[in-house]
């Protein structure tokens, strides 16, 4: 009986370290994959050595992350005319093919997976200097084409000022992922909503094995020599991020690969940068 109780509590204390040494591997592992404050001052010094400042909050961790098969549905004009000209008298003309609905002096353009709404009838005066009367409006108007457009998942992504527009958009988020190629974007100048442009919803799915993507320090270190060399002013970063977008901008219909990738706006520049996290390399 004695033997049995000294086995007994020698069998809970190797359990009991095997549960240690298994929680601190684990630990082990998933800081790993966490940016140092080291790594962070260091590339942020770099950065500015090269005149490029950076205001937003960098993603630091970069665990491993498997890319995603994503299935395009294809655009349906009877579904898209019932959404945003219900009860119109519609014509519907290809152009350099592209798919042009139109119903008076409203518009809707199909082109691939992007479909642009142009509605005058939208048009209402507002003061651009008034940020929260503005976002107040692109929130309520994103809600109604989420709704007309029976989508749901999208949050609020970012605003960027070109010219004498704000575009707001709001992306797809999946398993906590923004998944940059579906969006909903809202052009709104001082006549208020000029363009509804968003890409038409897909259906997801991991595929693959998880594989092993660059920190956000190499990223910034690769959009750095990039913009260096077709740049030379001042330069500000006003986001980045990590989330998923097309593996190539050309791609069957039907089908497309998403990858993960860090996304980079800075104040100069109208469109952002994508790094493919993969092979640490600007995307064209």
């Amino acid at each position: 009986m004695m033997n049995w109780d000294k086995s007994k509590n020698i069998l809970i204390i190797v359990l009991l370290l095997l549960n240690i040494i298994i929680s601190c591997l684990l630990l082990i592992d998933r800081n790993k994959y966490i940016l140092s404050h080291s790594q962070e001052v260091a590339i942020k010094n770099l950065l500015l050595a090269n005149n490029i400042t950076l205001s937003d909050q960098i993603p630091k961790k970069y665990a491993p992350m498997a890319q995603i098969n994503a299935l395009t549905n294809n655009p349906n004009t009877d579904f898209l005319c019932s959404a945003f000209f219900p009860h119109e008298d519609i014509q519907i003309t290809q152009e350099f093919g592209k798919t042009i609905i139109t119903s008076g002096v409203k518009k809707i353009t199909v082109d691939d997976e992007v479909i642009v709404v142009d509605d005058p009838s939208l048009a209402e005066k507002i003061d651009l200097s008034d940020e929260k009367k503005v976002f107040k409006m692109a929130n309520q108007y994103f809600k109604a084409v989420e709704s007309k457009l029976k989508l749901n998942g999208y949050q609020f992504d970012n605003v960027k000022k070109i010219g004498e527009y704000n575009f707001f958009t709001y992306t797809k988020k999946y398993n906590n992922s923004f998944h940059f190629n579906e969006y909903i974007k809202l052009k709104i100048g001082e006549n208020g909503v000029q363009e509804i442009l968003f890409s038409y919803p897909q259906v997801e799915e991991e595929f693959g094995i998880k594989r092993k993507i660059c920190s956000v320090d190499e990223a910034l270190a690769s959009f750095m020599d990039e913009i260096r060399s077709t740049e030379t002013q001042n330069i500000h970063i006003t986001k980045i991020d990590l989330g998923f977008a097309y593996e190539d901008a050309v791609h069957d219909a039907g089908s497309v690969k998403e990858i993960p990738v860090y996304r980079i706006y800075t104040a100069e520049n109208d469109e952002p940068f994508f790094i493919n996290a993969y092979v640490n390399e600007v995307k064209k």
